[in-house]
């Protein structure tokens, strides 16, 4: 098997943090409609703006969201459907995850434990 490369598993890891923490998961899930204005995202994520506006740089280092200025608003968009799919593809991990623990506690009910 080849050695992946650091440099790409770094890159790969930011990309991972830049997911990882709930505001900025409930902004990309909002982004999921279209290009919004940071306004907008504030709005819907019920956070400080200076709160959001970090999370949303931390995002687009990481290249997950892209950013563009119109007169005096900013807009952000996610930069590929792809990462929406991942989301998704989490989403499915935990409903086979939540199938998972159901059966088990289904059969442990039917074996008369708690």
């Amino acid at each position: 098997m080849k050695k992946s490369d650091p440099l790409l598993l770094a890159r790969k890891a930011d990309v991972f943090n830049a997911l990882a923490h709930p505001l900025r998961l409930e902004i990309v899930a909002f982004l999921r409609g279209g290009e919004r204005c940071v306004c907008e995202i504030v709005d819907h994520a019920r956070a400080e703006q200076s709160n959001t506006s970090r999370h949303l740089a931390l995002m687009v280092r990481a290249g997950v969201l892209t950013r563009r200025k119109k007169g005096l608003n900013v807009y952000y968009a996610v930069r590929c459907a792809c990462v929406l799919d991942f989301l998704d593809c989490v989403d499915g991990v935990l409903r086979q995850q939540l199938c998972e623990t159901e059966r088990m506690l289904g059969r442990r009910t039917r074996r008369g434990g708690d």
